[in-house]
């Protein structure tokens, strides 16, 4: 773990049945609602492993909508859509931060979040 994060101070983000054993494990979960899944649906509401489950499925901006929420709660989503109206120099250099950043695969091993190797 390279950030030092604790299995409950991440925020998941997940749509699928691989996605359910990091699920258990994670302080906030968010599903993605998948409205032709709805046994799987039914399954993660039974199994209480959503704290939140998005109005919109994934391909109609369902992350957004969960990121935006997210943002509304810790009280950053004015400031950060002002920034963008503006493409301010911080909004600037987030946007090249962001394209920098790797994207990493994890999966989870005897309760422990671990990275997938990239072999």
């Amino acid at each position: 773990n390279s950030h030092q994060l604790l299995a409950e101070e991440i925020i998941f983000v997940f749509d699928d049945i691989l996605d359910l054993s990091l699920a258990e494990v994670c302080g906030v979960r968010v599903q993605v609602n998948r409205k032709a899944s709805p046994l799987f649906n039914q399954w993660v509401a039974l199994h209480q492993l959503a704290d939140y489950v998005t109005a919109q499925e994934g391909s109609n901006f369902a992350v957004r909508e969960a990121c935006e929420l997210i943002m509304g709660l810790n009280g950053t989503f004015e400031e950060a859509l002002r920034g963008r109206m503006l493409f301010s120099d911080h909004y600037r250099e987030y946007l090249a931060e962001r394209q920098a950043s790797a994207t990493h695969l994890f999966i989870t091993v005897n309760g422990e979040i671990k990275p997938v190797s990239e072999e």
